[in-house]
């Protein structure tokens, strides 16, 4: 496998990501799911509080493309902590452009896959990353996925995004900046 990418790599690929609204501007597939769960896709008062603890500045990186299903349930959601947590930003990039940061960050079964999160630091240094699903829905779906007929398996996949409503999304992603920064209390001490 070839090297990951370095600071000054992630740096120009950040450069040449979108905000998240122009992303959501340009959206013409799932479009509608998009809008919707933009619109409903409110992180609790709980996990916006655990996520303003980490108290660092963060940069997130993330691959992902409007017709993807994994994609239209999870970033809204980074998005909407982003504009409420102080020192957090984003930028997004289709997956043509980030194909090397998937190629080199897999699922657990191998594959490059939307969405892929990076979390950088202020110097552009990959603090971690995430990739595609929530840990717990990577988990039941990677497990079901040779025992539940095609439909089925996706049917329930996007009923637990719904019944979820970000919250494992959010949780995975605070506990990421919690690792690489601890939280703005303990940097006190």
């Amino acid at each position: 496998m070839a090297r990951q990418e370095s600071s000054e790599d992630l740096e120009a690929l950040y450069q040449r990501g979108i905000a998240f609204d122009q992303f959501l501007d340009l959206a013409d597939q799932r479009r509608e799911a998009w809008l919707r769960n933009y619109a409903e896709g409110v992180p609790s008062p709980a996990a916006l509080d655990r996520a303003r603890r980490v108290g660092a500045s963060a940069r997130l990186l993330v691959v992902a493309e409007d017709w993807c299903g994994d994609s239209v349930n999870t970033i809204l959601y980074l998005a909407r902590l982003v504009e409420a947590v102080a020192g957090l930003e984003m930028r997004i990039v289709n997956s043509h452009v980030g194909a090397a940061v998937m190629r080199h960050r897999r699922t657990p079964d191998g594959r490059p896959a939307t969405p892929t999160v990076i979390a950088l630091d202020s110097n552009y240094n990959e603090v971690g990353s995430w990739i595609e699903r929530p840990g717990v829905l990577q988990e039941w779906f990677l497990g079901n996925e040779d025992e539940l007929p095609s439909k089925e398996l996706y049917d329930r996949k996007y009923a637990w995004y719904a019944q979820d409503a970000g919250n494992e999304t959010v949780s995975d992603i605070t506990s990421l900046l919690e690792r690489a920064f601890g939280t703005a209390e303990a940097q006190n001490n």
